[in-house]
């Protein structure tokens, strides 16, 4: 996988973006880096990703999304939660991005999510031949 340009990057100062107490429709919105488009990053979709998101990508995938957010062996993010990786797309422009998210269960069905990184998926080009 072939990582861009970085919107957010890990930070173990990170306040929660989401509390599931407050609406399940309840987004994250960025600019995309293409062509200044908003794009959603829906909660309700990162719940659950927490135990499934390595059944989505191939194992090499997987080590190279680990080392490029530098995640711990324990598979913890830095505020604390379990990691979740999911997709999104730029709806006007089709640019991907990762998003990586602390996922914690503080009791039952309830939910603290802490965006931890966004970062564009390229497709053809490598980063090192974009900066």
């Amino acid at each position: 996988m072939n990582f861009g340009k970085s919107i957010l990057s890990p930070s173990y100062l990170r306040k929660p973006d989401f509390t599931s107490h407050e609406s399940p429709e309840k987004v994250f919105n960025f600019e995309c880096v293409n062509c200044q488009n908003n794009v959603k990053v829906k909660f309700k979709e990162i719940i659950g990703a927490e135990w499934s998101w390595k059944s989505y990508f191939d194992a090499q995938t997987v080590n190279e999304i680990s080392a490029f957010y530098k995640m711990n062996l324990v598979g913890k993010t830095p505020d604390g939660g379990w990691t979740a990786i999911s997709k999104v797309e730029c709806k006007n422009c089709k640019t991907e991005y990762l998003i990586y998210s602390g996922v914690n269960e503080a009791s039952n069905s309830f939910y603290i999510i802490t965006l931890q990184g966004i970062t564009e998926i390229l497709e053809d080009e490598s980063f090192e031949n974009r900066v």
